[in-house]
């Protein structure tokens, strides 16, 4: 017990602050999010290894720290791996997930297995679309695992349905699968929309042929972009038309010079005809 909260209580907690701060915040800060996910990769795939290849602790921390801090650099900077990875994921859930509660048919395992070759290849070609759905749809799983961490009312968990084809042979109840997929996607189309027009603002009938990626999120009170310019004068300033060099006219610098000359010529003359006292 620690401050009067149990143990899976305090995972509730810890849940449901992660799965609120990925449905809504996820998009916007999706590197910091790739990078704690390459973390953990490169954590628990040395954790794997030593399942099998037992290494001594020192031996292991290392190893880990090493693995974990070159694949968070990877993931940060080749985004379509980790969302490749993010999509083998996804296709792995949803295979166990309809061959649990589906009848088994030669047809609907080929279909399944399509969904290895559909979602990797979908989520690496428009990370846009892997980090979007990708953040809605785990955080909203977060949060019902974390209120189940307090009302106890049996929902298969994220690690049983990923790892265990069987999962359902553990389930109490069966109405709490229903109520699971009918809260994780109320949730996920929730943190869609907020997520899509109200924290990044990104709205279709303006932006859709712009990369989501590219465009700059702006204050209503004071719409500067990321370099401190206002976003008319900086596409003023940095905009070409056709390809053609900005004219700029020389006589206005040249007589910008001479009123500056003849300026610096009458407080000169004007100094020296001054008494000396």
């Amino acid at each position: 017990m620690v401050l009067g909260l149990s143990i899976s209580q305090l995972i509730g907690i810890g849940y449901l602050t992660g799965g609120a701060g990925v449905t809504t915040l996820g998009f916007k800060y999706s590197d910091v999010l790739l990078s704690f996910f390459g973390s953990g990769v490169g954590a628990i795939s040395i954790y794997w290894i030593s399942e099998s290849y037992p290494l001594a602790t020192p031996v292991h921390i290392i190893v880990s720290f090493l693995a974990s801090l070159i694949l968070s650099f990877v993931f940060l900077r080749y985004k379509r791996l980790p969302c490749a990875f993010i999509g083998l994921i996804t296709a792995t859930w949803m295979c166990n997930a309809i061959m649990s509660v589906a009848p088994f048919s030669s047809s609907l395992q080929m279909a399944v297995s399509s969904l290895f070759f559909i979602f990797p290849l979908i989520f690496a070609l428009s990370p846009f679309v892997c980090l979007m759905t990708s953040t809605a749809f785990y955080g909203s799983w977060c949060i019902v695992s974390g209120v189940d961490q307090f009302i106890n009312s049996g929902f298969p968990t994220m690690y049983s349905m990923l790892f265990n084809a069987k999962w359902m042979d553990d389930v109490q109840c069966g109405q709490s699968t229903f109520l699971l997929a009918l809260l994780i996607g109320s949730l996920t189309m929730l943190s869609l929309i907020m997520q899509y027009y109200v924290v990044n603002k990104l709205y279709i009938a303006e932006n859709w042929k712009d990369d989501p990626f590219e465009v700059v999120v702006t204050d209503e009170e004071n719409p500067m972009d990321i370099n401190g310019l206002a976003n008319e004068e900086s596409q003023d300033l940095l905009s070409i038309n056709n390809g053609e060099t900005p004219y700029c006219d020389p006589t206005a610098v040249l007589h910008s010079v001479s009123i500056d000359k003849s300026y610096y010529k009458e407080k000169k003359s004007a100094e020296e005809t001054v008494p000396l006292v």
